[in-house]
């Protein structure tokens, strides 16, 4: 008697249920900013994360101050670069990001009943209340995960969501501050926030977001797909001003940039066996030629920052940031130099150089690398950092299939999908 082993390989099954996306991300530039540590060395990955001092606004009080930062985890095939290409990001200001978990948490219904609620309540009576009622007959219009929110300011990182009232509540707080929404209308209360006010724990106050010169909003759709991009929402609240106890500022300012997308990633589909919900009582029928299905993820960018200037009400001094454009490319925009002026004299100039790919995307750049950074005091040369890459330009273009499970470049010009090959056989045990 022969027995047989079942091989079975699957493929990747993503189950969308109410909603065409389950999350609305922040912008790339927003979350690079502020998923970076502070410590200088991940001792389980061995990745570095490098600062280089640029620049400083000193006040009588309060200062603020500029880097380099570096997060060395590679380049991934579908990666984006921010101001600064590649893996390096210009630690200035500070940002409160927000991912959009479901539906944006002000929008919405939030579901306040546990499963057993719902499942033996709809059961029975659908019309028991209204949160039952919208999840029986209109599942897309209740909210069942909270947003979460990341601060990222100096040396203070924090993370946390809105609860029932919305009001902030920490999921981590290492530098003990307190944070309380901006809200744009009194009558609506905490559910109309448009920004934050963090307070330090040497009663210094940050303050994010408010007016549209320092928000962000963002909205995704997957591509093809019915219907149109899902609702923007406020994914970005950028530093507006540090507020001293005295009263001294320091103010940031941001140049609005044009109407962005990005598409994101790639998502590939097929399904092994047909039936109904797999249930092996009605009888799955396994494909053996399954059809894979393909998807891209776009992510649009409304009123995309870039910050521009910062100013303080105790120095004649400023900071200005200026931007160059890259025609034919996908990034437009990338961050030239950073000038410090007191009474509009240049004291100090930082110059940033790049190498842009484009060959193997028909002359079009899709990524840059910062090469050098120059600085530069009362116009005399001071020092000079210098940066090399592996084949910086040898990556193929963003969203191809040469790429391995975790992302990474792996050569492989002959794959035709993310998925690995499918074999359906049986191989005799004995």
């Amino acid at each position: 008697m022969r027995k047989y082993l079942i091989g079975i390989v699957f493929c990747p099954v993503i189950l969308i249920s109410g909603q065409e996306l389950s999350f609305i991300p922040s912008s790339p530039q927003s979350f690079q900013f502020t998923r970076e540590k502070s410590v200088s060395e991940d001792e389980h990955t061995g990745k570095l994360n490098i600062n280089i001092p640029l620049l400083s606004l000193n006040g009588n009080k309060i200062s603020t101050a500029l880097s380099l930062q570096y997060f060395g985890a590679g380049v991934k095939v579908d990666d984006l670069p921010n101001d600064t290409g590649m893996t390096w990001m210009i630690n200035a200001g500070g940002i409160i990001s927000r991912t959009v978990n479901g539906l944006p948490d002000e929008n919405t219904d939030r579901l306040t009943k546990n499963y057993n609620e719902i499942t033996q309540n709809a059961a029975s009576d659908c019309a028991a209340d209204d949160i039952l009622r919208k999840v029986c007959y209109q599942p897309t219009a209740i909210d069942s995960e909270r947003d979460v929110f990341n601060v990222k300011v100096h040396n203070i990182s924090a993370s946390f969501y809105l609860d029932e009232n919305f009001n902030p509540y920490f999921m981590k707080n290492d530098s003990d501050v307190k944070i309380k929404t901006i809200n744009a209308d009194p009558n609506l209360g905490n559910r109309s926030f448009t920004g934050f006010e963090m307070t330090d724990a040497n009663g210094i106050k940050y303050i994010f977001g408010g007016s549209l010169d320092y928000r962000e909003m963002t909205g995704s759709k997957m591509m093809p797909a019915p219907g149109g991009i899902s609702n923007y929402a406020d994914t970005s609240y950028f530093l507006k001003e540090i507020i001293h106890p005295n009263n001294e500022k320091i103010s940031f300012t941001y140049q609005n940039s044009d109407f962005e997308t990005h598409t994101v990633f790639e998502n590939d589909i097929c399904y092994l066996f047909s039936g109904n919900n797999l249930d092996p009582s009605n009888n799955p029928v396994s494909v053996l030629s399954p059809e894979i299905k393909k998807s891209f993820q776009t992510l649009y960018v409304l009123n995309k920052k870039r910050i521009s200037q910062i100013t303080s009400t105790e120095s004649n001094r400023m900071i200005k940031f200026n931007y160059d454009t890259k025609i034919n490319s996908e990034f437009k925009t990338y961050l030239s130099s950073i000038e410090l002026k007191e009474n509009n004299t240049e004291k100090e100039k930082i110059l940033f150089n790049y190498v842009f790919d484009g060959a193997k995307n028909n002359n079009r750049s899709q990524r840059f690398f910062l090469t050098s950074v120059q600085l530069y005091k009362n116009n005399v040369f001071e020092k000079k950092y210098n940066f090399s890459y592996n084949d910086p330009l040898e990556l193929p273009k963003r969203i191809s299939y040469e790429q391995d499970m975790y992302g990474y470049y792996n050569n492989k010009t002959l794959n035709q999908s993310l998925i690995a090959s499918f074999h359906n056989y049986m191989l005799p045990l004995s």
